[in-house]
């Protein structure tokens, strides 16, 4: 009558982790479904559907798309989130493009950030310009 799930069963249930550890190195494009972790180097693009961690220790060059990005090491390039939260100890450089932005005291940005709206007709979240040219 009652049975324990399979881990294949209770695996669908939970989201995805997924980790790029100290000392590794990517080149390329990587796409996840769930959350990223990355505490090593990445040239290139990262996207998840989830929430992206950039650890204390990690680097990115390139473009970061995610649900959501939580920064605490370094960035060179364009990073588009509806949340971008940028810690302590986060460097980063480049477009910031978000519906919210946090900064923590001691994080350093040099860019720009752009704020993007929720398209009523669409239901996707698309840039916001004004004819300045601004995005505010």
């Amino acid at each position: 009558m009652f049975r324990k799930a399979s881990p294949v069963e209770e695996n669908k249930t939970q989201p995805a982790v997924n980790l790029i550890a100290p000392g590794a190195v990517l080149e390329g494009t990587l796409r996840v479904q769930g959350d990223l972790r990355l505490a090593g180097m990445v040239s290139g693009q990262l996207q998840a559907d989830g929430k992206i961690v950039i650890a204390p220790e990690g680097q990115v060059e390139g473009r970061l798309e995610a649900a959501c990005a939580d920064i605490a090491g370094s960035v060179r390039g364009d990073v588009r989130a509806e949340r971008i939260t940028l810690r302590a100890t986060a460097r980063v450089e480049g477009q910031l493009i978000c519906r919210r932005f946090v900064v923590e005291d001691g994080a350093e940005f040099e860019g720009e950030c752009r704020r993007m709206e929720l398209s009523s007709s669409e239901g996707m979240v698309s840039e916001r310009t004004t004819s300045d040219g601004t995005g505010f």
